[in-house]
């Protein structure tokens, strides 16, 4: 294995007390560097910090220059954690410290972005559901979005960050994200460590995490991930000891681990039983590395283990709701196919993008680089140089990492289609954990100064991983995040960010002091701002809302006695619908009439509801409206 200093040892020179797995070094602190290369790295760490506070804090700066500063510092810290976890001789403690402090950094961006309240639709239905379990509503109660409500981790932990520390509902909300977004990459280091005996492969695979898509802008909001996917990984990390290790604790470890995951996030449940269950018929179609407890094959009990525990609560909660949150239909799958066939509405990877052009361009030459990157660490492992000693339990990982990787790929393609964006971007977080450990072994393998190759040639290697590294951090977030979710803008309908202004705020105020409780129909980026502040329910999702609020739909008979049937006591209308298009193509449904159009509604269909007779306007600010529904008992003719 490759330890501390750079040298290669067999993975059976040094015992792992009991856990099966090759081991790491013995000696973890074998200083190498001097005084002066620590205090750079904590230079390159501070000049990080500052320019991300520029960017975020400085006043009346171009956007260019905002993002210009965001870069710099992410190339900075990033460079400087590639030097101390591969590039320098440094100690396995410092390699642990300057991957933690790393993590730690990358979530500021995050931090100033929204510290003073919500921006993002997950952290608002988090943060109303937080609400609800400070009133004693621990299970469902979610009529926004009913999955929420039944994975309360999350939520139990926000609030009792709460009455600990004090702390305001939303503060604490970001303190649990911050130290989920933290365990995330450790996670991601401990479990490679305990596959590959390496400290520095391990931390170089969490340092390769922290750069994947869905990391910086996704994995950073305060939402159920941010607790759900370090779980898992810790518990694949339990499972892994398990099987490998005689005593039975961990076994233990790994049930609760697995309980405490499904109780978190459904997506993050199953992804810990997929890579299990993929891991453990590696491990049973080449031998059985893995079985240390009799004959039985542990990882795929586990696997087969976790996916029950899965499954009973999804049943016990809501079945229906909640698959199809984890799984899109056949009807979202057929309409992907099309897209992707141009046959029917399809997007580009950067469509409608404000980002920089440098931006765009690294994030379509990722596209290109990571499957090239996946190709060749496949052949070096099919060749055997991938790393020169590799026992078969770093094999049966391996081949599970390759299967990961493959899905990576593969979603590409279902990214052009906007029916299957939102499932595309969940997976990227969950399989690039498979990506970054493989690519791990490719860094290990080019940084190792021991190889059969000239200094020349190691040098343009090395000058070659650090090229692919920031052009990967640089890409993998811009296919991921548009310009909204990075920097404070002016909200846009559609956009899915910066969903808290001033005019719904003081909407949410007059529903919460003349209807709290009141059922509305909305689009729903409005529906889970007026949830959350003004305590509203939202009407079920097979409303059609846009009767009302189109030209030329009927507010005749059947509009009223829709009304009626779904109870719906107020409809609140966002007035930038008809100034504007929606950004995401539609404004309540992909299957509404006006799905992506680039026109926005026209004003006639605002002025009809003025003067329905049914229809009352009681509250009507410069972006919210919102109307009182009074339809007859007995509706009037069409």
């Amino acid at each position: 294995m490759i330890t501390s200093s750079g040298t290669l040892t067999s993975p059976e020179d040094v015992p792992d007390e009991g856990t099966g797995a090759p081991a790491g070094p013995t000696v973890e602190d074998v200083p190498t560097t001097s005084t002066s290369h620590r205090l750079v790295v904590v230079s390159a760490f501070a000049t990080s910090i500052v320019c991300l506070i520029g960017a975020y804090f400085a006043p009346r700066l171009a956007v260019s220059t905002m993002f210009g500063l965001f870069w710099l510092a992410m190339i900075i810290l990033v460079g400087a954690s590639i030097w101390v976890l591969f590039m320098g001789r440094f100690s396995d403690r410092a390699r642990l410290v300057t991957l933690t402090a790393a993590s730690a950094v990358t979530y500021l961006p995050k931090l100033f972005r929204s510290y003073r309240r919500p921006a993002y639709l997950d952290e608002l239905l988090h943060l109303g559901q937080a609400r609800l379990v400070q009133r004693g509503v621990l299970i469902g109660h979610n009529s926004q979005d009913p999955t929420v409500g039944y994975f309360p981790l999350y939520q139990l932990l926000v609030v009792a960050t709460h009455d600990v520390t004090r702390l305001s509902l939303w503060d604490s909300d970001l303190f649990v994200a911050g130290l989920g977004h933290v365990a995330i990459v450790l996670a991601v280091c401990v479990l490679a460590r305990q596959v590959t005996g390496s400290v520095r492969i391990g931390a170089t695979a969490g340092l390769l995490y922290a750069i994947g898509p869905s990391v910086l802008f996704w994995l950073s909001e305060a939402s159920y991930e941010s607790v759900g996917l370090p779980l898992a990984l810790f518990t694949a990390y339990a499972c892994l000891r398990a099987a490998g290790n005689s005593r039975r604790r961990w076994l233990w470890v790994a049930a609760v681990g697995m309980i405490a995951t499904t109780s978190a996030q459904p997506v993050s449940g199953l992804f810990l039983a997929c890579f299990l269950l993929i891991v453990g018929l590696s491990d049973s179609y080449r031998g059985g590395a893995y079985r240390r407890l009799g004959r039985v094959p542990v990882l795929l009990v586990l696997g087969f283990g976790s996916a029950a525990v899965n499954l009973v609560w999804i049943a016990a909660t809501n079945w229906t709701e909640i698959w199809s949150y984890v799984l899109p239909g056949s009807s979202a799958f057929t309409s992907a196919l099309s897209a992707i066939a141009h046959f029917a509405n399809h997007r580009s990877f950067f469509q409608g993008s404000g980002l920089p052009a440098y931006e765009r361009y690294c994030g379509e030459v990722t596209l290109v680089l990571v499957p090239l990157a996946l190709i060749a660490c496949f052949l070096l492992y099919r060749r055997g140089i991938l790393r020169p000693s590799i026992s078969e339990r770093e094999q049966v990982v391996l081949r599970g990492c390759f299967v990961l990787g493959a899905l990576f790929v593969v979603s590409y393609p279902f990214d052009l289609s906007p029916t299957s964006l939102t499932w595309v971007h969940r997976s990227w977080q969950l399989v690039w954990v498979g990506v970054c450990l493989l690519f791990a072994y490719l860094i290990a393998r080019v940084a190792d100064d021991t190889a059969p190759r000239s200094a020349a040639a190691t040098h343009w290697l090395k000058a070659g991983v650090v090229a692919f590294v920031l052009v990967t951090l640089v890409g993998n977030t811009s296919v991921n995040a548009p310009a909204s979710y990075m920097f404070a803008v002016p909200y846009q309908l559609g956009s899915g960010a910066g969903l808290v202004t001033t005019d719904q705020l003081d909407a949410a105020s007059w529903m919460r002091l003349n209807a709290p409780g009141a059922v509305i129909a909305s689009d729903g980026d409005t529906e889970v701002v007026q949830w959350a502040y003004g305590g509203t329910l939202s009407a079920s999702g097979a409303f059609p809302t846009w009767e009302l609020t189109f030209a030329g739909a009927r507010l005749g008979s059947v509009a009223q006695r829709e009304v009626r049937q779904y109870r719906v006591g107020f409809l609140v209308v966002d007035k930038l619908m008809y100034h504007e298009p929606s950004a995401r193509g539609y404004i309540y449904s992909p299957q509404e009439p006006h799905a992506f159009h680039e026109s926005p509604l026209p004003l006639e269909s605002y002025e009809r509801l003025l003067t329905a007779s049914w229809i009352r306007l009681v509250y009507s600010n410069p972006q919210i409206a919102i109307f009182k529904l009074l339809p007859p008992m007995q509706s009037e003719p069409s």
